[in-house]
C-alpha cells in the first residue's frame, strides 16, 4: 500500500472535479487522521492479506496486522471484511490487489491506489471498499473509481476492454453498489476529468460550494465561499 499523495488524487476527485478552487484552498493545510480513518486503512490491509495470501478474514481475529500492527482484527472487522473478499473472488479474471494507477494523462500528476482490478477478457471490474459506515456511496458517477479505470485502461492499453464494470462495497452499511459503462463512456468521463483539472490548474480557480464537494474540504471551515448555511446545500449542484 502506497503512503504517497497525489495533489490530483483519485480520492479527492469529487472535491477538485465540482469545485475547481479546493485544489488551491487546501494547500498547506494538514491532512489529519482519525480513529475512522486508521480504523479503514486497517480494513484495507486486511483485505489486501486476504486476497493476496488466500487467507480468511477469520484467521486474523485476535492477531495484530502487518503494517498496521496498532490494530487488533475484530471478528466485527473480519466478518465485514470477508463481505469485500468474496465479492472480489467471485469475479472471473485476473487479480490485481492494491494497485498503483496513473491517470496523469488526464489530471497533472495524477495517481492513486485501486483497492482490487479484477482484468477479463473484455471486461474490467474496478473495485473499492468502503469501510466507513456514515455516509452511503454509490458506484454511478463516481469519479474516483473512474480515474481508476482510466488509468488502469491506459497502462493495458493491449487489453481491449469493452465493458467497464466499477462496484463499491461498503460493508457495513450492507451496500454493493454496481454501474456498468462502456468504454465510449468511459473516454467521455476521461476528457470531462480532464478538462475539470485544466480548470483547477488555474490560478485563483474558483470555489464553487456545494453539499458533497464541501463535506471533506479541509478547507471549508475557513473558506467564504463555504459560508452559507447547511440547508442550501441541497439545492447547489
Amino acid at each position: 500500500m502506497t503512503n504517497a499523495h497525489a495533489k490530483f488524487s483519485a480520492s479527492g476527485s469529487a472535491k477538485w472535479f465540482l469545485c475547481a478552487g479546493s485544489i488551491e484552498a487546501e494547500q498547506g493545510l494538514p491532512n489529519k487522521s482519525s480513529i475512522y480513518a486508521d480504523e479503514g486503512t486497517a480494513a484495507h490491509e486486511l483485505g489486501e492479506i486476504c486476497l493476496t495470501m488466500g487467507d480468511r478474514a477469520s484467521e486474523w481475529v485476535g492477531k495484530q496486522l502487518i503494517d498496521n500492527n496498532a490494530v487488533t482484527v475484530t471478528q466485527e472487522m473480519a466478518d465485514y471484511v470477508q463481505v469485500y473478499v468474496d465479492y472480489v473472488k467471485s469475479k472471473k479474471g485476473m487479480v490485481l490487489v492494491e494497485q498503483f494507477v496513473d491517470f496523469s494523462h488526464v489530471a497533472p500528476d495524477g495517481f492513486g491506489t485501486c483497492d482490487a482490478l479484477v482484468m477479463g477478457n473484455d471486461t474490467l471490474h474496478v473495485i473499492d471498499l468502503k469501510y466507513g459506515k456514515g455516509v452511503r456511496v454509490d458506484a454511478e458517477n463516481n469519479t474516483q473509481a473512474l480515474l481508476y479505470a482510466i488509468g488502469a485502461i491506459d497502462s493495458h492499453s493491449w487489453v481491449a476492454f469493452k465493458t467497464i464494470v466499477i462496484t463499491i462495497v461498503q460493508p457495513r452499511l450492507d451496500h454493493i453498489s454496481e454501474w456498468v459503462i462502456g468504454i465510449d463512456e468511459l473516454n467521455a468521463w476521461a476528457e470531462r476529468l480532464k478538462q475539470a483539472a485544466e480548470r483547477a490548474s488555474l490560478p485563483d480557480a474558483p470555489r464553487t460550494p456545494g453539499k458533497k464537494q464541501c463535506q471533506w474540504c479541509r478547507a471549508k471551515a475557513t473558506c467564504p465561499a463555504a459560508n452559507i448555511s447547511a440547508k442550501d446545500f441541497d439545492n447547489i449542484i
